[in-house]
């Protein structure tokens, strides 16, 4: 991790120096190459997780809900006491 700083500072030390972009239409196909590379790393990602989960034979067609196994009516145990709630409620 001592490393990482050699990489990115003379990047971004030599920046002011840098060439100037160009004009509008070439700074719009960089960020269209930008934007449309994402979608495309998106897409292939999923895809290949549907595939490969296909193969593997764990795909499902539908989540379907899983009914609660209480059915007793009673109310659900807090997952935090009444006064833990009222200490974070007043803040630090």
């Amino acid at each position: 991790a001592k490393w990482i700083p050699v990489f990115f500072v003379p990047g971004l030390a030599m920046l002011p120096l840098a060439p100037s972009m160009g004009n509008t239409t070439e700074i719009l196909k960089v960020l269209f190459i930008v934007v449309a590379g994402f979608y495309y790393s998106c897409a292939t990602t999923a895809y290949a997780v549907l595939g490969l989960r296909k193969m593997q034979g764990s795909v499902t067609s539908a989540a379907v809900p899983v009914a609660s196994s209480d059915s007793s009516g009673a109310p659900k145990p807090k997952p935090f006491s009444t006064n833990l709630v009222n200490v974070l409620g007043q803040g630090l």
